[in-house]
């Protein structure tokens, strides 16, 4: 263990110890002040008993260098060195609490994490394993209490304690299998050569955590739960909280498939995934869709309002007469349910006429205008038979051939008295009233006997 007497000293000649924050199996975490900078900084000290193993340094050399080239908002690393035989790395100071103190305070109160919280923290972890893996380094001990939550809520991913470099030498503790058990994945449980798929495993499991309040797999033994890691089926979500979304739900238990050919094969994917179920879960709760039914909609009544304006069905209307006429809707009549609307007697509304009498009215017409050209007809031919006689008259004064003119105006006779017929017979009642016949015959017949004598 590290020793105690590193705080109130300083280490590497820069970073000046104040307190103990934490320690394990492998390390002490200590809180330090960077007096070049003038920050706070997290000091991550190896134990002096391990760093006697060449092995284990070698091992913590080759982690410091790929780690201290990582930079994203979800992780920090500062620097890396070592101060004679106490190897160390630099990380950022966050103030605030793990994920895994957290977790434990708000099941002693006897709550869960929100919905929403473990979505954030979710998909900021997916996406500083997916940054770490795109630069060849595995976590491979992805749990709470490696992640600290600052005073936002925003996690930072911390301890790369047991990374490795891809296509490197699986590294692995003498007689021990490296994690903590309640977090690993089977295939890191059986010994298998692990890749990125692992850390994907372990967040299932932590998210599987902060939805339900509970580790998926729990009992009394590191071993048990090792074991059911391997054989047992995942739990069902829903029975421990009934609210959680179905898409989270299918997230997790895809994350936590046994087979890692089964699983998201990339963190990005878990945390767009996380998003896509954030995204939905906040429109759904800002812009709620509401569909009416057409039972629920409720129609005005124009009853209610005198100046509503009323639309009739557009319908064949014939010109109206005078009065109301049987069978016709009253004027203002409403579709849709609503009560008819009378008007007043004094608006002179026009009443709908059926059919019937629109017919009548247009044989009217049409007798009317039969009968004025008639008339006009009957005029013309007794000024056309006038005008013939007249004629005739001037011809027997002028030339005294009586014969000549006796027979011209006989036939003119004639021809005016069956021209008065034809149209008797197309007209009996006009014939009758103006009788052009016995005009004409008084006037030729002296003149015919006149020229005989």
């Amino acid at each position: 263990m590290a020793k105690p007497t590193w705080i109130g000293k300083t280490l590497g000649g820069r970073y000046e110890i104040e307190s103990l924050l934490g320690q394990g199996g492998m390390s002490a975490v200590y809180k330090a002040t960077d007096p070049n900078l003038g920050r706070v900084v997290a000091v991550k000290l190896i134990h002096p008993h391990l760093s006697s193993d060449t092995e284990f340094v070698r091992r913590f050399e080759e982690e410091a260098r790929a780690v201290a080239q990582l930079r994203h908002p979800n992780i920090q690393v500062y620097d890396f060195d070592h101060d004679e035989d106490a190897y160390y790395i630099v990380f950022e100071f966050v103030p605030g609490e793990t994920l895994q103190a957290r977790l434990k305070r708000l099941h002693e109160d006897g709550r869960r994490m929100s919905l929403e919280r473990t979505l954030s923290i979710g998909s900021q972890v997916g996406d500083a394993l997916h940054y770490a893996h795109n630069r060849g380094l595995i976590h491979r001990d992805v749990k709470p209490a490696n992640v600290m939550l600052n005073v936002h809520n925003e996690p930072i991913l911390m301890d790369f304690g047991i990374v490795k470099i891809v296509g490197g030498t699986q590294h692995t503790a003498t007689g021990a299998v490296m994690g903590t058990a309640r977090y690993m994945s089977p295939e890191q449980i059986k010994g298998e050569r692990v890749d990125e798929r692992t850390d994907l495993y372990s967040l299932g499991v932590m998210l599987f955590e902060m939805a339900s309040g509970r580790a998926p797999f729990e009992a009394d033994s590191a071993m048990t739960i090792m074991m059911m890691h391997v054989n047992d089926p995942v739990p069902d979500l829903s029975t421990l909280r009934p609210d959680v979304p179905l898409a989270l739900k299918r997230i997790i238990n895809e994350a936590l498939a046994k087979n890692p050919g089964d699983r998201f094969q990339e963190a990005g994917e878990i945390s767009e995934a996380l998003r896509n179920v954030g995204s939905f879960e906040q429109t759904a709760a800002a812009d709620p869709t509401v569909v009416e039914t057409p039972e629920q909609v409720q129609r005005p009544s124009l009853a209610d309002d005198p100046k509503a304006t009323v639309v009739e069905p557009v319908e064949p209307v014939t010109p109206a007469t005078p009065g109301p006429q049987p069978g016709a809707a009253p004027a203002g009549t409403a579709t849709g349910g609503a009560p008819p609307t009378t008007p007043p007697a004094d608006t002179g509304s026009p009443a709908t006429a059926p059919p019937p009498a629109g017919a009548a009215l247009s044989r009217r017409r049409m007798a009317t205008i039969g009968i004025g050209a008639l008339l006009v007809f009957l005029v013309l031919a007794c000024g056309v038979g006038a005008a013939l006689i007249l004629g005739g008259g001037n011809l027997f004064g002028g030339d005294g051939d009586g014969e000549n003119g006796g027979l011209a105006a006989g036939e003119t006779a004639d021809a005016i008295a069956s021209n008065g017929e034809e149209e008797a017979d197309g007209e009996p009642t006009a014939t009758r009233t103006r009788a052009p016949t016995a005009t004409a015959t008084p006037t030729p017949t002296p003149s015919v006997t006149n020229g005989a004598t």
